[in-house]
């Protein structure tokens, strides 16, 4: 599969041409181990997921909908009414599934 059809890539596979598919701090470990590993510097190995992976995944589950209808009239200086938005269940279901998601990737 091409690296630029994957949802999950190795940080070795990635380089400053990547940041648009993976963002600046993956691409530079990317950089890293590229390029430090050879002289001597340990950089521990690691995976990204893209951009594309975080947009569909948050398609898929609704989750732009409901962060919008979360932001909507939020005063953020009212303790009280961002307490009562955020529901900890929700946001742990929603980890899982994003967890599995990866792991699928990877195995």
């Amino acid at each position: 599969m091409n690296i630029s059809n994957k949802n999950v890539i190795w940080l070795d596979q990635l380089g400053m041409k990547d940041v648009d598919r993976v963002g600046g701090k993956n691409a530079s470990l990317g950089e890293m181990i590229q390029h430090l590993t050879s002289v001597g510097i340990r950089v521990p190995m690691g995976f990204a997921t893209t951009a594309r992976a975080y947009r569909e995944f948050m398609q898929q589950n609704g989750l732009q909908d409901k962060i919008n209808l979360f932001l909507k009239n939020l005063d953020v200086k009212n303790i009280l009414m961002l307490q009562s938005r955020f529901d900890h269940q929700q946001l742990l279901k929603i980890y899982q599934k994003l967890l599995l998601l990866v792991s699928k990737k990877l195995i």
